[in-house]
Order: structure tokens, then C-alpha cells, then sequence
């Protein structure tokens, strides 16, 4: 193999290398883009779950409250 071929061959392979490089990127960044998405719907997922959580805790206590006013009555009223 002369000099020039051999040329040929080394700056082929450093296209290829460059055009890899530069799909693999592209990839990366859609890859990205899902993650950022995922981290979105998971932190809008917690924020409802928490407020349901504080929701079913506001519930619990108004039926805990009624509770105890009908029980008072109850008893006041025998």
C-alpha cells in the first residue's frame, strides 16, 4: 500500500468516525428530551398524589369532626 492510499484510508475512517459521532449526538439529544419529559410527568405525578394525599387528609378530619358533633349531640340530647 503506497503513501496515498494509505492517506485515503486514515481520513475515511476519521469521516466515518466524525459522521458516527455526529448521529450518535443527534441521539443523545432525543434521548435527552425524553428524560426531560419523564422528570416532568414524575414531578407533576408526585405534586397530584400529594394533593390528593391532602385532600383525603382534609376528609378524614371533617368526617372525624362531624363525628364527634353528631356523638355530642346525641348524648347531650338523652
Amino acid at each position: 500500500m503506497n503513501i496515498n492510499n494509505t492517506m485515503k484510508l486514515v481520513f475515511f475512517i476519521i469521516g466515518a468516525g466524525i459522521v458516527v459521532s455526529f448521529f450518535t449526538i443527534i441521539q443523545l439529544n432525543g434521548l435527552m428530551n425524553k428524560v426531560d419529559e419523564m422528570a416532568q410527568v414524575r414531578y407533576e405525578s408526585y405534586q397530584t398524589a400529594d394533593e390528593l394525599r391532602q385532600s383525603s387528609d382534609d376528609l378524614t378530619r371533617l368526617g372525624e369532626g362531624v363525628q364527634y358533633s353528631v356523638s355530642a349531640n346525641f348524648h347531650r340530647s338523652m
